[in-house]
């Protein structure tokens, strides 16, 4: 029996990011609801040896481009080979992913310690995603037989660490990989340049000959003034331009003294009907005193409008 699990379904790591910290990290259930939040349930597939190894030739056929089909598995000693190239075959039904024509990058070394047979079947158990041919793992979906559990990924973990860790995951059994996987890259060396031998000669530098010109400085940009007829005609439409007049109404006019709101504005011509109290800067009343003060300062007689005089 051997476990396999895509690595896009491990959504979070668990533990203190400083490595030389001996303080104990403490897990909760938290913790391993957001290391598998998708809610997947454990599956038992049975492939044989060839299916196997089509799986794991499959999902590693980015490699080393990260994807989230890369297998975690448990069980399995094998190499990857990324220097040869993914022989590529037909695409998968309703699915993005294409097969392989033939296994050239993966090598299965040994399960569970024993040497691996191509023709015998495997137990292996994954989660249902993969149970059901998600990611790269179409060749599960065509197992000789498979069941689900039932049991939730995240309890599952939860169960193993307090009834089989006792509640304590150690850095002995769980701090370093296992080393059941090999990744063989391209190693790029630089190649070595052919050093100089002997002592350089000097070089002549050539003199300038003639006379040359000096080197022309180069000013910032500064802003253009604008043409003699342009200036001109911007300030014949300052002129021109008709002023904003605002005139308030009536009741929300006061006198600059003593606050006295005024009664009329617009005509000249009125007639006294009565007067209000006025302030000390005003000495006149009336039509006199509208005429003089009306725009500019306070109007304290209550007028209204009479037959305009001749």
């Amino acid at each position: 029996m051997v476990g396999i699990t895509n690595g896009g379904g491990i959504r979070a790591s668990i533990g203190s990011s400083d490595a030389t910290s001996e303080k104990p990290v403490e897990v909760t259930r938290k913790d391993l609801n957001t290391v598998l939040p998708f809610g997947n349930t454990v599956a038992v597939v049975y492939v044989t040896g060839a299916e196997l190894l089509e799986a794991l030739e499959a999902s590693t056929y980015a490699t080393p481009t990260a994807l989230g089909g890369y297998p975690q598995t448990y069980g399995i000693e094998f190499t990857l080979d990324t220097t040869k190239s993914y022989d590529q075959g037909d695409v998968y039904p309703d699915s993005t992913y294409y097969s392989p024509k033939t296994i050239q990058r993966v090598t299965i070394t040994a399960i569970n310690g024993k040497e691996f047979q191509p023709d015998d079947v495997y137990a292996v158990v994954t989660n249902n995603f993969c149970a059901a041919g998600g990611d790269t793992y179409y060749a599960f979906k065509n197992a000789s037989a498979q069941f689900d559990t039932g049991i939730v990924m995240d309890e599952a973990v939860m169960e193993y660490i307090t009834d089989v860790l006792d509640g304590v995951i150690t850095a002995e059994k769980y701090g370093e990989p296992r080393g059941d996987q090999t990744i063989i890259t391209r190693n790029i060396t630089p190649t070595p340049t052919n050093a100089p031998t002997g002592t350089p000669k000097p070089t002549n530098t050539p003199r300038p000959t003639g006379t040359s010109k000096p080197t022309r400085r180069v000013r910032p940009s500064r802003r253009v003034r604008p043409s003699r007829q342009v200036r001109r005609r911007r300030q014949t439409r300052r002129r021109t331009r008709p002023r904003r007049q605002i005139r308030p109404r009536p009741s929300q006019r006061l006198c600059r003294r003593r606050k006295t709101r005024k009664a009329v504005m617009s005509p000249r011509r009125y007639t006294v009907l009565m007067t209000v109290p006025k302030c000390g800067r005003c000495a006149a009343s009336g039509i006199r005193y509208w005429r003089k003060h009306g725009m500019d300062g306070c109007l304290y007689a209550l007028i209204t409008p009479s037959v305009p005089q001749r």
